[in-house]
């Protein structure tokens, strides 16, 4: 098993267990609101916005790293001396 499969087997394992000791109720407070929930509730919600927002990142990351690559070769507008430098 690689230590990617090892790692996220050992988070899930330490999420469920946190999850299942903290099933008391709490009051959240959003702007002027509160609002009573499951503290599981809440911290599943919490982490999967939190997954969600690493997995856009990446993904715009990874976006813009293949648009970078994939751009069209310039060398006409470098000089000889960069030309030779790149090479």
């Amino acid at each position: 098993m690689s230590f990617k499969t090892i790692f996220i087997i050992v988070v899930t394992i330490l999420l469920t267990v946190i999850f299942m000791q903290n099933t008391s109720d709490v009051n959240v407070r959003i702007l002027m609101w509160d609002v009573r929930v499951s503290f599981i509730l809440l911290m599943a919600s919490m982490a999967i916005l939190c997954f969600l927002m690493g997995y856009f990142a990446a993904y715009r990351q990874r976006k813009i790293t293949n648009t970078t690559l994939n751009a069209p070769n310039n060398e006409k507008n470098l000089s000889d001396e960069d030309k030779s430098y790149l090479q």
